[in-house]
């Protein structure tokens, strides 16, 4: 039987410090998924797609570079970039809106 963690466990392991502290890690569909460290290219990339979709979207939408999301309770990514509806307070304790679009450029 596979085990699937919760948005929850996963944040209470990283508390307890469980991880190594360089530890880049998501949880997708209650699995936790390391990810590979982050090249200049892709940075770059990243970078001109928030530019790029800041000038397109406008004022109504924040953009999202690079920001943990929380899905649902199996899931926290981190994608490069989400679009959200501008909305929501600096309530850290609340997770931002379900996003407009979500963006993960696997090219660079």
């Amino acid at each position: 039987m596979e085990e699937h963690f919760l948005f929850g466990s996963l944040q209470l392991a990283d508390a307890l410090d469980v991880f190594q502290p360089e530890a880049r890690l998501e949880l997708l569909d209650g699995e936790i998924i390391e990810m590979s460290p982050q090249k200049s290219l892709h940075a770059t990339d990243v970078s001109l797609i928030e530019d790029t979709l800041r000038d397109g979207f406008g004022t109504g939408f924040h953009i999202r570079g690079q920001k943990p999301f929380i899905l649902d309770d199996y899931s926290e990514s981190e994608p490069d970039v989400a679009v959200v509806i501008r909305d929501y307070t600096d309530d850290s304790t609340r997770p931002p809106p379900m996003p407009a679009m979500l963006s993960q450029n696997t090219g660079s």
